[in-house]
């Protein structure tokens, strides 16, 4: 398994980057088509007093600078309201709606080829596009009473219009969008919301805070194992938990690396994301396996889970692992901030739900027949059965609720309710694992380490107390690894 987890972490290391999506565009804008989505952003809502001049930097700024052939008549679209409503334009064929539809379904336009006193046309800074091209610079200001979406697109169309008002010294010709783009959005002044989109006000305070709450974590979980140490009852299932919590706090930090890498300037690596999404599907799929192993008993009421038993978990974590992986790349491959509000919206999302429920029935099975088979359990399996089922529902459970909420927020909500969830489990399973609590006497504590490995020698088998014990009845194991508890002198 952790070889497996090696190697698919370093092929997606490899994987060729995908073009970044931030609030700040800088390159080339082409499309062989005459329309071409930029990006979207929710500006801030404004007060019932509309700002002053003064205060407008306060509030929603688009500042575009663009460089275009001198034979385009590019414009600067603008449209906002419903994301629906745009998800519809942007699925739309041409022969549905026309590069001309798209344009008279614009809220607002802003034509960039005329030469106006207050936007005039530059010559562009490169002497090679001195005489072709032509670069100019827009400043908009965004005022709402609501936060709403807006999305920005370029068009380069055919309209009659456009036909009467062209230059007689410039040929013009419908064609692709082929433009030098310099675009930036912004939400006031401050740091935590220059940059971001409304949706996301807040998110890089909320992985700082979460990142250092899963460092106190991972120093609680080591005082733990140092302790158990101490008392010999540092069982693997220990060391599985503790790696899943090393995942986890990677996966934190390269969201705290990518977040505060946007802050600053709206650009930011998309791939810091990936490497943060393919750690916390490593620390998802580690966290199953655990349960899934406490589940059929294993340190619990088992030295070793039967070979059929290890054979389906080894095919259930390969395939959840395989699963989790596929569902990062390919949010990281196909994301479209036009279709998607945020993961959940899209197939990817759908499918890691799907998975997290598909792991929470079988970790209900694996504790029912836990249960049936080990009587003296019944009250801790119970217990530990309604408790972690829940936990594994909470995610997809809150994901629903998130559908309902107004479109601007569920991506900072669901984002925090992501890592809150994540965090109570870990915790309830510290607590548990922390031998100086006295509720949780009975999990795992009744068996020492050498118990579980199990000593042979000399004809005879140590049983879980540490006693010597011959072979078969009254033995401290079962034919199938079971761990006698009636025979042992440690209580329960």
């Amino acid at each position: 398994m952790k070889t497996t987890s090696v190697l698919l972490l370093l092929v997606l290391l490899c994987l060729r980057p995908r073009a970044s999506q931030p609030k700040a565009v800088r390159g080339d804008a082409y499309s062989h088509l005459a329309w071409h989505y930029l990006d979207r952003f929710c500006f801030l809502p404004i007060p019932e007093n509309e700002p002053s001049e003064a205060e407008k930097e306060k509030y929603g700024k688009l500042v575009l600078k663009a460089t275009f052939p001198k034979s385009h008549r590019l414009k600067v679209l603008f449209y906002w309201g419903n994301f629906e409503d745009f998800t519809t334009i942007y699925n739309s064929k041409y022969s549905r709606l026309s590069c001309g539809d798209r344009e008279l379904m614009a809220n607002f336009d802003a034509p960039l080829w005329y030469n106006t006193s207050l936007d005039p046309l530059q010559v562009p800074d490169d002497p090679a596009l001195k005489e072709t091209h032509y670069t100019k610079q827009i400043t908009q200001y965004f005022f709402s009473k609501t936060p709403y979406y807006f999305f920005v697109a370029l068009s380069n169309c055919d309209t009659n219009n456009d036909r009467n008002l062209a230059s007689s010294n410039v040929m013009y010709t419908q064609g692709s969008v082929d433009v030098k783009v310099d675009l930036l959005m912004t939400n006031g002044n401050t740091l935590n919301s220059r940059h971001f989109s409304a949706d996301k006000i807040g998110v890089f305070g909320t992985s700082i805070t979460f990142f250092i709450i899963q460092i106190l974590i991972c120093v609680a979980a080591f005082l733990v194992s140092i302790s158990l140490r101490n008392r010999r009852k540092l069982h693997l299932t220990v060391k599985i938990f503790n790696v899943s919590l090393f995942f986890h706090l990677l996966g934190l930090l390269f969201d705290v690396v990518y977040y505060s890498r946007y802050s600053r300037d709206g650009l930011a690596d998309e791939n810091l994301l990936l490497a943060s999404g393919t750690f916390y599907a490593l620390a998802d799929t580690t966290m199953m396996l655990l349960l899934i192993s406490l589940a059929k008993g294993w340190t619990v009421v088992r030295r070793k889970i039967s070979v059929t038993g290890r054979v389906k978990m080894a095919s259930f974590g390969t395939f959840y692992l395989l699963a989790s992986i596929t569902v990062v790349s390919w949010r990281h491959i196909t994301a479209d901030s036009a279709l998607e509000i945020y993961l959940y919206d899209s197939k990817p999302g759908v499918m890691f739900v799907l998975l997290r429920c598909f792991g929470c029935v079988w970790f209900l099975r694996c504790c029912k027949i836990t249960r049936k088979q080990f009587k003296k359990k019944l009250r801790f399996y119970s217990k530990f059965m309604l408790m972690f089922g829940t936990w594994l529902m909470l995610l997809p459970f809150a994901i629903f609720l998130c559908a309902y909420l107004p479109d601007w927020t569920r991506f900072k909500i669901a984002y925090g309710c992501r890592l809150g969830i994540i965090m109570v489990g870990e915790v309830a399973l510290l607590s548990m694992y922390n031998p100086s609590f006295q509720y949780n006497q009975s999990f795992p504590f009744h068996a020492m380490t050498s118990a579980m490995m199990m000593e042979k020698g000399g004809g005879v088998t140590r049983g879980i107390s540490g006693g010597l014990t011959t072979p078969g009845a009254g033995s401290g194991q079962g034919s199938d690894g079971r761990i006698v508890i009636k025979n042992s002198r440690v209580g329960v």
